[in-house]
């Protein structure tokens, strides 16, 4: 559980300079797609270790469903950033919205 959790740790270590680079063009399709990227990495890693932590506990009772649909809608969102880089933009609102509805544990 440790690697994983450091391995949290650097996509979260990274995701300042994707964004600052991101934020200083916002119309750069590279800018963009290193962003989602970065932020796609950084959710997996963050949904292995809620798995992981559910494994090595019984009575945790987390649902990984919103993590998954987070995850797929990251993979999307890469996609569409060829298309128009400012989507990433809106596909952060929805991605913490959907973190912010799901159920406590």
């Amino acid at each position: 559980m440790i690697y994983i959790n450091i391995l949290l740790l650097f996509w979260a270590t990274i995701l300042p300079a994707t964004t600052a680079w991101f934020g200083s063009d916002i119309e750069s399709e590279l800018a963009a797609l290193l962003y989602a990227t970065n932020v796609l990495f950084y959710n997996l890693a963050f949904l292995i270790l809620i798995y992981e932590v559910q494994r090595s506990n019984d009575y945790l009772q987390r649902k990984l469903k919103y993590g998954l649909i987070s995850v797929l809608f990251n993979v999307l969102t890469v996609l569409i950033v060829f298309i128009w880089p400012p989507f990433i933009l809106i596909s952060l609102l929805l991605d913490v919205t959907l973190w912010a509805i799901q159920p406590v544990i």
